[in-house]
């Protein structure tokens, strides 16, 4: 069983690794690191309302929210729109973009107000991913990076 468990973990590790790896290389940030790791889980009903991963907008502007150290979001999409899901779609209307999920697509993006962003509602099925957001404050880094 512990073998078993140390290579699970060595999957999370290297699908980890790499997203950080791609995500730094693609926007030229050598120095961020993983903050925190999710697989998520979207079922019918669920959807993510527009939003930025690092602010929030209130009625005065802009402020930091509780996570302000975060630099950029990584996701890697584990099953695909249209044959496993209905709905979930990834919308960017800063820079009009609509992402369909696809099974092995990796999107990633900075995560200030500049990158809003939401998912559309789950219809039918189950949406998966695998979510890596980043830092650049290596105080804030997941455990066991670093050393």
């Amino acid at each position: 069983m512990r073998a078993l468990a140390q290579s699970k973990y060595r999957i999370i590790s290297t699908m980890r690794s790499r997203m950080v790896s791609i995500t730094r290389n693609s926007f030229a940030a050598p120095d961020i690191l993983p903050e925190w790791t999710l697989f998520a889980e979207m079922r019918v009903g669920d959807s993510r309302p527009l939003h930025a991963d690092a602010a929030r907008q209130t009625s005065d502007g802009w402020e930091e929210n509780h996570t302000p150290w975060r630099t950029h979001v990584g996701l890697l999409y584990l099953n695909s729109a249209g044959v496993d899901f209905q709905g979930g779609n990834l919308l960017l209307p800063e820079i009009s973009r609509t992402i369909l999920p696809s099974s092995g697509l990796f999107v990633a993006f900075p995560s200030g107000r500049n990158h809003q962003h939401r998912v559309t509602t789950i219809e039918s099925g189950t949406r998966l991913s695998f979510v890596v957001w980043s830092t650049g404050d290596a105080s804030r880094c997941e455990r066991g990076w670093l050393t």
